[in-house]
């Protein structure tokens, strides 16, 4: 079991203090630096080739940052070998971003899974030239967003018309990567169709071999289901595994929002830093050592308010709690 980095943890949905130096290369070059010193070896990177804004910038989200920052491909890797960091583990693609693409574009939904195909044919390309092993694939997007893109139907038709879609784009998707010795992995959002137990459905419809599990810890807790009893559930199908941590409770069902990540009632915080919350991290690295994983595990502090201290705080918790659990 190798422990990695998501680089997640930097949180670049919303405008915030240094929003707008987060965006240079500078900063991002030293977080490498960071990351690396932290004892991390391999990261995860957000993957979104249709982000102009972000495109432009230094944050590592698709192929052009790669190529007008650093020269390509192979230069930005050899770049991260010198910072200390040896590979990109994997790449995560989410559907919440074509949703959002399509609201600021006016696109209508019949076009969702034309637009979802594209963006992860785009980021399987992303992983192959990174050299990255896996594709992390969240495949619905926030239930609010997506019930409004369908035009306001019922959360039960919303459902039925969209799961056995995404079902079978999510086998195609896995069975090409497979063909580029690459994994897909599936990871359900609090705020998706498939949230919590939710994602047994797809995974009981796909292609056990092309199509794994991701389990994100707070994710699956905050939507009601045991983390630790999937691990052991699906030993043998999961990989890219995210230590994540809450204290959040959904009590007013912020998980049908549009925007659920930023609750407007209850608690305003959803995310902790690792350790901080209220997940029994321990318990679950213990399903993952006596079920056999041998795969990456990656930690993060997703919305964590100072990234640099969620960096030492992560360290801390894997030597001093996680390594004598």
């Amino acid at each position: 079991m190798e422990f990695g980095c998501s680089i997640e943890l930097v949180d670049m949905h919303f405008c915030g203090p240094n929003t707008h130096h987060m965006l240079t290369k500078s900063y991002w070059d030293e977080l490498y630096k960071l990351i690396s010193a932290a004892g991390f070896r391999g990261i995860e990177l957000p993957c979104n080739p249709y982000n102009f804004e972000l495109a432009r910038s230094g944050v590592p989200v698709n192929p052009y940052v790669m190529i007008s920052k650093y020269g390509g491909h192979k230069e930005y890797l050899a770049f991260l070998d010198g910072q200390g960091i040896d590979e990109v583990v994997s790449a995560h693609v989410s559907a919440s971003d074509v949703a959002t693409l399509m609201k600021f574009t006016g696109a209508p939904y019949p076009l969702f899974f034309e637009m979802f195909k594209g963006l992860a044919r785009e980021s399987l390309e992303f992983a192959r030239q990174i050299g990255a092993n896996g594709l992390v694939v969240s495949p619905t997007p926030e239930i609010g967003m997506l019930l409004d893109l369908m035009g306001g139907v019922g959360i039960d038709e919303c459902t039925a018309q969209y799961l056995p879609q995404i079902t079978g784009l999510i086998d195609e998707i896995g069975a090409e990567a497979a063909q580029h010795g690459i994994q897909v992995a599936v990871r359900n959002e609090f705020w998706g169709l498939l949230r919590g137990t939710g994602i047994e459905d797809l995974l009981s419809k796909t292609d056990a071999k092309n199509v794994l599990f991701s389990p994100d810890l707070a994710q699956l807790a905050i939507a009601g289901a045991d983390p630790e009893e999937l691990i052991r559930k699906y030993a043998g199908r999961i990989a890219f595994v995210h230590f994540s941590d809450t204290w959040y409770v959904d009590e007013w069902d912020n998980y049908l929002s549009k925007s659920p990540e930023t609750p407007v009632a209850g608690a305003q915080r959803v995310y902790c830093d690792l350790g901080d919350g209220r997940i029994d991290v321990p318990a679950c690295h213990r399903a993952l050592r006596e079920t056999g994983y041998e795969g990456w595990v990656h930690c993060g502090s997703k919305s964590t308010l100072n990234v640099y201290r969620a960096l030492l705080k992560l360290r801390w918790y894997l030597d001093n709690v996680i390594a004598k659990s």
